[in-house]
């Protein structure tokens, strides 16, 4: 993942659900780790540390442009200019450093948004807000944090049980939870990763505060389910190679 593309997913949702940017965090850390395969712990600590730089640059800008005010003031060649200059000074002295960060059209439309301090400390705040509302395993070297104990009566190791807890994290809030649980049974039966049957599974589901009344038979597990392609990545991370393919 490029640190563009943690920007924009960062900025975008900023600009356009701020009313509703933690959950946007929640569902982008999601998608990230859809698509790239990216830990919610990477993508946090790699997103506080693009802000931060952010926000390094923002001063920076502003520093630079009241110097560049405060030059042309002293070179203003009439008096006309001289006021532009003193006025835009006492303006920009009153407002907050900001930084121009140009999005890629796709996204929203606009070919730049101006954010200023606050907002990148805004957007700061609330990626904290989610670290610290994640207390699920998450990992730079998943192997060497992973718990040592396990539920045996369900799970067949302890990485099969911190591949549940993932989903745990990715779906338990999610409208669609019933499907994604469902499929994650299934296709933990099918390579052997829990030795339980669906009661059972939704018994250690029901400690997450996730309710399931059935396991749906609608999620069977088959390789062109789309939701293959979230486990397969999950079981390399957890398991450090790939999901065999029979």
């Amino acid at each position: 993942m490029k640190k563009e593309d943690y920007i924009n997913v960062l900025l975008d949702g900023y600009l356009n659900r701020k009313e509703f940017y933690h959950n946007h965090l929640l569902f982008s850390k999601k998608k990230v780790f859809e698509e790239f395969g990216i830990t919610n712990h990477e993508f946090i600590k790699t997103s506080l540390k693009i802000v931060d730089q952010l926000i390094v640059q923002a001063r920076l800008n502003y520093k630079e442009l009241i110097e560049e005010l405060q030059n042309n003031l002293k070179n203003a060649v009439n008096e006309e200019n001289h006021a532009y200059y003193k006025k835009r000074l006492q303006e920009e002295a009153l407002s907050a450093p900001y930084f121009t960060h140009n999005l890629r059209p796709s996204f929203n439309g606009f070919a730049s948004d101006i954010f200023s301090i606050d907002d990148l400390s805004s957007i700061r705040s609330e990626l904290l807000k989610v670290f610290e509302d994640n207390s699920e395993i998450e990992t730079e070297s998943i192997g060497s944090n992973i718990q040592k104990d396990y539920n045996n009566k369900v799970f067949n190791c302890v990485n099969s049980e911190a591949l549940f807890r993932k989903y745990i994290d990715l779906y338990k809030q999610d409208i669609h939870y019933k499907a994604e649980f469902s499929f994650l049974f299934y296709a933990m039966h099918k390579f052997e990763l829990v030795i339980c049957n669906g009661a059972k599974f939704i018994t250690e589901l029901a400690k997450y505060d996730i309710s399931m009344d059935a396991i749906d038979s609608r999620q069977a597990f088959t390789f062109s389910n789309k939701k293959i392609n979230l486990f397969k990545i999950s079981y390399k991370l957890f398991f450090n190679t790939e999901l065999p393919n029979n």
